[in-house]
């Protein structure tokens, strides 16, 4: 009997807090800040006309065995595209987008060499620069010449975009 009249009691008490606007007690939620890393979107759209311009006026220098590497991927992919069949082609591909990924995996967590300084930034240019190699691997992944199971795939390639650019129409 008494534990009800203390739970009325405690019930009343809390009621006339509120009431009275007392300040209750909650997690304040702050604004979150921008990470200095982290560049917005403006800043990206920015560094891609930065890196477009500075590509243009040979001011962005590529890393030799990082361009061989690159070119040899839309090497391939210009074969495979022309003679989608082939199969020496498709391995050609398939052998240039694995050496290529497995490259970019043992540089991923180095220090980028291929940098662009703009207006006191430093802009990294690898994904400018592996742009199109990149669009020639997921045509090459979603025309199955190279699987999910190649080192780099998984990590760096969630979603294929299905492309018409490799797909053999021999059956066989």
């Amino acid at each position: 009997m008494r534990l009800r009249y203390l739970a009325v009691f405690a019930l009343f008490a809390l009621f006339l807090w509120l009431s009275f606007g007392a300040p209750v007690p909650m997690a304040s939620m702050e604004p979150m800040k921008p990470d200095a890393r982290i560049p917005t979107f403006q800043q990206s759209v920015a560094n891609k006309s930065e890196l477009q311009r500075a590509l243009r006026d040979g001011r962005l220098v590529e890393m030799p065995k990082q361009h061989t590497l690159r070119i040899a991927v839309l090497d391939a992919g210009d074969r495979v595209a022309a003679s989608p069949c082939d199969p020496k082609g498709r391995e050609a591909l398939r052998l240039a987008v694995a050496e290529f990924l497995s490259y970019q995996m043992q540089i991923q967590d180095k220090p980028p060499t291929e940098t662009l300084v703009v207006d006191g930034r430093t802009i990294d240019a690898r994904g400018f620069l592996n742009s199109g190699a990149g669009a020639v691997t997921r045509e090459a992944i979603a025309a199955g010449i190279v699987t999910e199971s190649t080192p780099g795939v998984a990590g760096m390639f969630r979603n294929a975009s299905a492309s018409e650019r490799f797909a053999c129409s021999r059956a066989g």
